[in-house]
C-alpha cells in the first residue's frame, strides 16, 4: 500500500460511505439518474432496436390509433411514432451533449479568466455575458442559426453560445472565492504562470459547481433544440427530430392527437429528468458536506 493510498483511503471511504447513504435517501437523485440513463442508453442503442424503421412507412397503416402493434400510432405516412421517437433519441443526445459541452468550455474559460485577473478584463467579459442575457434565448439563438445557415452543426454553436454566458457566471463566482485561497496565493508566490494557477490550482475546484450547472442547463439545452426544430432551423425531414416531429403534426393535431403528445411526453420526461438530477446532486453534495462538516 503507497503512502498516498493510506493517507487518503481512509478519507475516501468515509466520504463514499456518506455519499452513499445521502444518495439512498434522494429520489430526486435517483429517478433523475435513471432518467438520464435511460435517455443516454436510448440515444446510443435507439436506432438499432427499433421495432420498425424510422424513415420508411406504411401507407395502409396511415395514421393508425395507438395498438399493439404500434403503441403510440403511426404518423401521415405510415411511419411507427415509437420507432421515430427511439431513433429520434440520438439527435437529441448529440445535439445537447454538443451545445453543452460548448457552452461550458467557453463558459469555463471566460469565468477562469474573468475572476482571475479581474479589473478591466473582468468587466469586458462581464458587460459582454449581460449583453448575451438581456436577449431572449430563443431570439439569440434564432439570430446565431439564421445567420450561420440551417444545420447541426450551426444548431450545436448557436445552443452552446446562448447558455455559455451563464455557465461563466457560475465560474467566475465560484473562481473569485478561491483565488484568495493559501493554495492559490502558495502557487502565484512560487513563481507559477498565470495559466498554471487558473488550469490547476483553481480549475479543479470549479468542477462540482460546473458539472451541477451543466445537468441542469442540459434541461434547457434540449427545450430550446427542440424549438429550434419545430421552427424548421434543425434538423431537415425525414430525420427523426422531436421537435420536427411535432411541427410535422399540426395539421392532425385534432384527428390524430397522439402525433403530439407522445413527442412532447418524451420531451418533458427527459427535461423533468435532467432537472431531477441536477437538483438532486446540490441536495447529495450539501448533505455530504454537512455530514462531513466538524461539530464542535
Amino acid at each position: 500500500m503507497t503512502t498516498t493510498s493510506r493517507r487518503y483511503g481512509p478519507f475516501l471511504a468515509e466520504l463514499g460511505r456518506r455519499w452513499r447513504s445521502v444518495v439512498a435517501g434522494n429520489r430526486q437523485l435517483v429517478v433523475g439518474g435513471v432518467i438520464c440513463v435511460v435517455f443516454v442508453v436510448m440515444g446510443v442503442a435507439g436506432p438499432y432496436i427499433t421495432p420498425y424503421s424510422p424513415f420508411d412507412g406504411d401507407t395502409a397503416s396511415r395514421l393508425a390509433t395507438p395498438s399493439l402493434a404500434h403503441p403510440f400510432g403511426t404518423d401521415a405516412f405510415g411511419r411507427d411514432v415509437l420507432s421515430r421517437l427511439m431513433a429520434g433519441t440520438r439527435y437529441a443526445l448529440v445535439t445537447g451533449v454538443g451545445a453543452i459541452g460548448l457552452a461550458v468550455v467557453i463558459g469555463a474559460c471566460a469565468g477562469l479568466i474573468a475572476g482571475y485577473f479581474r479589473g478591466w478584463i473582468d468587466e469586458v467579459l462581464m458587460r459582454l455575458t449581460d449583453v448575451a442575457l438581456a436577449v431572449p434565448s430563443v431570439i439569440l439563438a434564432l439570430v446565431i442559426v439564421t445567420s450561420l445557415g440551417s444545420s447541426v452543426r450551426n444548431l450545436v454553436i448557436a445552443i452552446g453560445a446562448v447558455y455559455a454566458p451563464r455557465i461563466a457566471r457560475v465560474v467566475r463566482s465560484r473562481t473569485l472565492e478561491i483565488r484568495e485561497r493559501d493554495f492559490v496565493v502558495a502557487a502565484r508566490a512560487r513563481g507559477e504562470n498565470h495559466l498554471y494557477v487558473m488550469a490547476v490550482e483553481i480549475g479543479p475546484h470549479t468542477a462540482s459547481a460546473l458539472a451541477v450547472e451543466a445537468s441542469m442547463r442540459m434541461s434547457f439545452v434540449l427545450l430550446l433544440q427542440a424549438a429550434l426544430s419545430f421552427l424548421g432551423l434543425g434538423l431537415s425531414p425525414p430525420a427523426p427530430d422531436w421537435g420536427l416531429m411535432i411541427s410535422g403534426s399540426r395539421l392532425q393535431m385534432y384527428s390524430a392527437p397522439w402525433l403530439i403528445v407522445f413527442p412532447s411526453l418524451v420531451i418533458t420526461i427527459t427535461i423533468v429528468g435532467f432537472n431531477m438530477l441536477g437538483d438532486g446532486i446540490v441536495s447529495a453534495t450539501d448533505r455530504t458536506l454537512d455530514a462531513a462538516r466538524p461539530r464542535n
